[in-house]
């Protein structure tokens, strides 16, 4: 594929499954990319409807900004949005100052998230993606940051939005704002998520689009025609994938053992559904984990084990699975345990 980018990656969202990838491992500037994580911290943190009031230090933060004024007050909320959307370096000293104290115990933040999601090749200096040397990140360390903030709800809605009205709690100094991304408006099915562009870090660009029930998050870095290698990455993702049922909830699955119950054993069924995106030529297996027997009493939908689905040798998921009957205890074994019971009473 001829992508403009120096880096770059596509993956599924729901498995974070590579479909393509292009130096994706190198450590990189992100530029305002940086704010995927802001949000991402801020949204474990913050509690819906609670203001923020903004300090004299963020009213004059350089770069990109929504023209926040010393002393007003805004929702965190409409701050993300003021991040996300518009890009406002003043927004993400806000937010870090309102949650953490000040910057840098946010930023401490931001990298113990990196850390706990398993990313060792991204480094945060700062919550906004203003230029410094030990700050970077790679194509799938972002990629994977982004699958991450794309499971909160929030975070969704807010980088899916075109176009915003941002209100002060005084009600004055309303801001109508612009989402940053055109290809929410030049790519069906796009749903975020983040430009970026600094002169050290060049084009950078993180975006999602969902069509046909799968989810692809693609990344950029230093691409100068970024727009394009991202339709280019999508299209080329969205001709190689197809959903697939590989497990249907209800399904036998096989059958356990029972100890001293009424049945000597119990059928027991997936849980639920297993749906994936898959590449033409994959290989998909089911491996059943249940146990050798279990005791009685058990109830219809009681936990007996699992089932792990692998494409291509690989882990992709479990689902589990669980018990299809009841099995009381025999009567014999339910007599003996109450004489057990009554004898250690009276032991005591």
């Amino acid at each position: 594929m001829d992508l403009s980018a120096q880096s770059a990656i596509l993956v599924e969202a729901e498995t974070g499954r590579v479909i393509y990838s292009k130096n994706c491992r190198n450590k990189m500037g992100m530029a305002s990319t940086t704010k995927i994580m802001t949000a991402l911290v801020a949204l474990d943190k913050y509690t819906p409807g609670e203001l923020a009031t903004v300090s004299d230090k963020a009213s004059r933060t350089e770069g990109s900004s929504v023209y926040l004024k010393s002393g007003e007050k805004m929702t965190v909320e409409n701050l993300l949005y003021g991040l996300m959307l518009a890009s406002g370096n003043d927004a993400s000293v806000v937010i870090a100052e309102h949650l953490a104290g000040n910057e840098y115990t946010f930023v401490e933040y931001m990298n113990n998230k990196a850390i706990s999601l398993g990313l060792n090749d991204t480094h945060f200096e700062n919550p906004n993606g203003l230029p410094c040397d030990r700050h970077y990140t790679t194509a799938y360390d972002l990629a994977m940051i982004t699958r991450e903030a794309m499971k909160n709800k929030t975070f969704r809605e807010i980088v899916s939005t075109k176009n915003k009205v941002l209100k002060s709690s005084s009600g004055e100094n309303d801001r109508y704002i612009k989402n940053h991304n055109k290809l929410l408006w030049q790519y069906e099915g796009c749903v975020g998520v983040k430009t970026g562009f600094t002169k050290k870090d060049g084009r950078c660009l993180v975006s999602a689009a969902y069509k046909n029930g799968i989810t692809l998050i693609a990344v950029t870095l230093k691409a100068p025609d970024d727009w394009n290698d991202h339709k280019k990455l999508f299209d080329y993702g969205f001709d190689r994938l197809s959903v697939k049922k590989v497990i249907t909830g209800g399904k036998k699955a096989g059958n356990v053992v029972v100890n001293n119950g009424i049945f000597k054993s119990s059928e027991c069924i997936y849980a639920e559904d297993f749906i994936i995106s898959v590449e033409e030529n994959d290989i998909t297996e089911i491996k059943v984990f249940l146990p050798k027997s279990i005791d009685a009493p058990v109830k219809n939908g009681d936990t007996a084990g699992y089932a792990r689905v692998l494409i291509n040798g690989k882990t992709a998921g479990e689902v589990e699975i669980i018990v299809n009957t009841d099995v009381d205890l025999t009567d014999e074994t339910r007599l003996i345990r109450q004489f057990i019971n009554l004898l250690i009473r009276l032991i005591r």
